[in-house]
């Protein structure tokens, strides 16, 4: 509530943490019946800014900044202004490193090489601002909304989007955490594939993925972090045709390696069974074993690849189940690498 002379202005605060509001006592600016800070006033000039600038720990929640040319500024450092008003405004190179800035709206602003670095933006609104160059490294910035926002390759994040320490650990308060950090990294991949830059969007995807995994075995939802364990490791969750390719060829070498353990395979035409010895592949020649798994791995690359010449064929039940596992297994990993070849290039 006002007080002659006295701003008076108290912002409704309301965040996850609740801090709480609290009572504006700068005097008032010029004619209006607010400071400077709270005036609610389109364009107001810089220089009134630099006359009065924020104390230390002093909290400016619901500031107005709408439209203001605040380039190169560095008052803010470390303040807090919670809900503060930054839409219009041309903070092109501001220093707001560790500035709370929770809730903020920078609609429209010119935020261009801007200094976030360890600032909280937490349900920030950054819809349609500019933000090349800008630096978010260490900054906080769980439910912030980029719609729309123009970036570029010299816009930084970092991998800080939650309390790093908590991520490290396990537990609920890790799933909470990762919860809050997978919704982050989903906004930045759309924030990077809206600028046409799939690189960094390829980037914060992977991380997103990585903690629904963990979240997976966190909330000890096996099927689901034993499928994205199985996405890890064969497709690099869809995004590495050269893992598909080391996957296909540990499954053709393994089973040329089995098949001989088996019946065998046989040649229809000569009769020929293709097996090792009954002492073990250690007991037999090494010329007669490099032939056995020569052999052995033409028939497991045309198993995998469903060619099926006829010239070899499985005998006995565990060589004709093998066959059928690789072929099915050779189907499905050919299919993932045209999906990943296709989606990267």
């Amino acid at each position: 509530m006002a007080t002659e002379g006295r701003c008076g202005y108290e912002q409704p605060v309301i965040t996850k943490e609740d801090v709480g509001a609290v009572c504006c006592w700068r005097p008032i600016w010029e004619t209006h019946e607010r400071c400077i800070w709270h005036a609610d006033e389109t364009g107001k000039p810089r220089g009134a800014f630099e006359d009065h600038p924020p104390e230390r720990d002093e909290r400016l929640d619901g500031a107005v900044l709408r439209g203001a040319f605040l380039t190169d500024m560095d008052w803010l450092v470390g303040g807090t202004l919670i809900g503060a008003d930054f839409s219009d405004a041309i903070i092109r190179e501001a220093d707001l490193a560790g500035a709370d800035l929770r809730r903020a709206n920078f609609r429209n602003a010119d935020a261009r090489s801007a200094n976030f670095t360890d600032a909280n933006v937490e349900d920030a609104e950054f819809v349609h601002t500019q933000i090349q160059g800008a630096n978010f490294e260490g900054a906080l910035f769980d439910r912030a909304l980029f719609q729309g926002a123009h970036a570029d390759r010299y816009t930084t994040f970092g991998d800080r989007v939650a309390d790093e320490t908590v991520l490290k650990g396990s537990g609920n308060e890790f799933v909470v955490a990762a919860e809050q950090a997978v919704w982050a990294y989903k906004e930045l991949e759309r924030l990077f594939g809206e600028n046409a830059l799939p690189e960094i969007e390829r980037q914060y995807y992977l991380r997103e993925k990585d903690l629904r995994r963990r979240i997976a075995w966190a909330r000890s939802h096996y099927a689901r972090a034993l499928r994205l364990e199985g996405a890890r490791w064969v497709t690099g969750y869809g995004t590495s045709p050269v893992r598909v390719i080391i996957s296909s060829f540990v499954l053709i070498v393994v089973s040329a390696l089995l098949y001989p353990f088996t019946v065998g395979i046989r040649e229809p035409a000569t009769g020929t069974v293709i097996a090792y010895w009954s002492g073990g592949p250690t007991t037999m020649p090494l010329g007669e074993l490099l032939s056995t798994l020569f052999v052995s791995l033409y028939f497991s690359v045309i198993t995998f690849g469903t060619l099926g010449y006829g010239d070899i064929q499985p005998v006995g039940t565990a060589a004709r189940a093998l066959a059928s596992i690789e072929s099915l297994l050779g189907a499905l990993l050919l299919a993932l690498l045209v999906y990943v070849l296709t989606r990267t290039l």
